[in-house]
């Protein structure tokens, strides 16, 4: 008698281990991982930005004018030492893209910003509350972003990111 396994038998084998793969993947659903890996990639970004820009403040008297931040929110400046000897390099969303910054650019040396950003996971605590059942047309946030562009960000100390104003 020959030992050894039938064609049938590895078959079952191959099935089992394959359904078996198929239920894992499906439980840790790797695309929302790796999403939340990203996100928090995103966050700690914003934290990053918000310090150095709190460091330049104290610095120069004010916060990043409009030229600066033109350059801020360049891609080609993704990754580059354009903000040293405060944030070097500087961040840009896992992506590529550079975060949306926004400043109050009615002044020449602007007293607050907030930076922007899109969180891949809708269901991450840190978004606010309902965020996503506002209205995109009735208020807007500063730079004219909505909550259909942002759900995330972060702020200088005097204001709130997320801070609504009139169109």
């Amino acid at each position: 008698m020959k030992k050894g396994l039938t064609f049938v038998e590895i078959l079952i084998v191959v099935s089992i281990l394959m359904l078996m793969v198929g239920v894992m993947v499906g439980n840790l659903n790797p695309i929302a991982l790796v999403n939340k890996g990203k996100d928090t990639r995103r966050k700690k970004d914003m934290t990053r930005i918000r310090m150095a820009m709190e460091e330049y403040m104290a610095d120069e008297g004010c916060f990043p004018a409009d030229t600066l931040l033109t350059e801020l929110t360049s891609e080609s400046n993704c990754k580059t030492d354009i903000f040293t000897p405060w944030l070097d390099p500087w961040p840009c969303d896992p992506g590529g893209s550079p975060y949306m910054i926004v400043i109050d650019a009615s002044e020449s040396c602007p007293d607050w910003f907030k930076v922007f950003v899109w969180l891949d996971n809708s269901e991450d605590s840190d978004i606010l509350a309902g965020w996503n059942d506002y209205d995109p047309g009735e208020y807007l946030l500063s730079g004219g972003y909505s909550n259909t562009t942002v759900n995330y960000g972060t702020s200088s100390t005097n204001v709130v990111w997320y801070e609504r104003i009139m169109p």
